[in-house]
């Protein structure tokens, strides 16, 4: 039996390289081939208000009139919401109604505007039951504005070991162009660092898009981080999928051609938004880390996370040299990438046609 030394030796450099690559490109096709279905989704909208074309009178009397069973929340989110005092949420069959109204005014908290709504469809909450309730609140609320949207992409597994693999290697091989905040979060319960036990991971490849483990809603549970804060997650034992999700600021939103509701409503301009957005990298040249060789991608962030091409090329700093002539595409992605694309095309189909009367 060889020892490592002896191994290292006996094949040359080359020959080994090119093993490692043989058995890590086997290995994600077998991942990739492994994902069941890719589903796309509107997970989230969020709807303002300008200010001159606010409601007359008091907000919370004017959507309580508006709107069925309305709920008065006291525990406005500060960490993001920090400019209301108060929230009011809807729920119904079709999705949950968050509305924040009643500014606090102040130097600190910039421009607010006069109120904000956030709807997050149900799981079972279909595209075209979806779209419908928005045509019936654009009629039931004037003058409304996306803000914000959240698009995402369901990559389903059957077993939590492949729904973890997918996450490593999606991680290891992301790359998102204009995205200069790449962070990770592997979330362990306070009591455990069971592997077993742990809840799901998150990779930010910005502040815009993040990929993330996850479950069914219905087994998403609270619990006490090892920081100390209460969190949110699924356990790893209820994972059944990876989502890849963008979130399309305003301005995004208005380069594509949607400005109110209703541009969105007839055009929800998926495949605009996100058809160049998820690209699978690696570095060609033998001087520089890549994709095949795992040890490889050292560069840190202030937290100390690395192993993704996303950290390689941003805090790398390679998009600064002429490295950048060396990057490709895995190959291997191929076929996934393939399906993202045509989810996208065929979502933004059926969603217009369920629009086309509008």
């Amino acid at each position: 039996m060889f020892t490592i030394g002896q191994m290292r030796r006996k094949y040359p450099a080359k020959l080994r390289s090119a093993i490692a690559k043989m058995h890590i490109d086997h290995i994600t096709k077998l991942v990739v081939r492994d994902v069941d279905e890719v589903r796309a989704r509107i997970h989230r909208i969020v709807l303002f208000c300008p200010r001159d074309e606010k409601p007359q009178g008091k907000l919370d009397t004017y959507f309580k009139r508006k709107f069925e069973k309305v709920q008065n929340i006291r525990n406005v989110p500060k960490d993001r919401l920090k400019g209301y005092r108060n929230q009011l949420r809807v729920t119904n069959n079709i999705c949950t109604i968050d509305i924040f109204i009643n500014r606090i005014v102040s130097d600190t908290t910039g421009y607010f505007p006069v109120f904000r709504i956030e709807l997050v469809p149900n799981e079972g909450t279909s595209e075209n039951e979806f779209r419908q309730y928005l045509v019936e609140l654009d009629k039931l609320v004037f003058h409304l504005h996306p803000s914000t949207v959240e698009y995402t992409l369901d990559l389903f597994c059957n077993q939590p070991w492949k729904v973890e693999s997918l996450f490593l290697l999606v991680k290891r091989s992301l790359y998102v162009p204009y995205q200069n905040n790449p962070r990770l979060f592997d979330n362990y319960p306070v009591n455990s660092d069971d592997e077993e036990n742990r809840i799901n991971s998150t990779f930010y490849a910005g502040d815009d898009v993040k990929i993330y483990e996850r479950g069914n809603d219905d087994k998403k549970e609270k619990y006490l981080h090892k920081s100390g804060e209460t969190k949110e997650g699924w356990q790893y034992i209820n994972l059944n999928r990876l989502r890849l999700e963008h979130t399309a600021d305003r301005t995004k939103l208005m380069s594509k051609g949607v400005n109110t509701l209703s541009d969105f409503i007839k055009d929800c301009r998926f495949h605009k938004l996100n058809a160049d957005l998820y690209k699978f990298r690696s570095l060609m040249s033998r001087k520089r880390p890549n994709y095949w060789t795992w040890p490889s991608y050292s560069s840190a962030n202030e937290f100390g996370h690395k192993g993704a091409f996303q950290f390689e090329y941003v805090l790398g700093k390679l998009f600064q040299t002429s490295i950048r002539q060396s990057i490709k595409d895995v190959q291997e992605f191929n076929v996934l990438q393939e399906k993202l694309i045509q989810q996208m095309l065929d979502f933004d189909t059926a969603w217009r046609a369920g629009a086309h009367n509008y």
